[in-house]
């Protein structure tokens, strides 16, 4: 998976956590992946993170599929991918 963040209005430095999450029906998501990294990006740059995983199950019955989700630490911001995708990431 590449995720590409960018810095707008400003460097942007400190901590962020990736989230691979699993979508679960009915009951609480659950991380699959998660991965915390240090960024330093000037102003008006972006930087390209790659995240190599393998799945461990199949979409179906309780379990939708995966989502990302993007921890911003040092800001305190958080962005997931919304739960309307059609459909989540789904494994067949």
């Amino acid at each position: 998976m590449d995720i590409f963040i960018g810095a707008e209005g400003g460097d942007l430095s400190g901590e962020i956590t990736i989230r691979i999450g699993k979508d679960i029906a009915f009951g609480a998501d659950e991380d699959y992946i998660v991965k915390t990294i240090t960024i330093n990006i000037p102003e008006g740059r972006r930087t390209h993170i790659t995240l190599t995983f393998v799945p461990n199950q199949r979409s179906g019955g309780t379990f939708r599929g995966l989502f990302v989700q993007i921890d911003l630490i040092s800001w305190g911001e958080t962005w997931t991918m919304p739960s309307s995708y059609p459909p989540r990431l789904r494994i067949s």
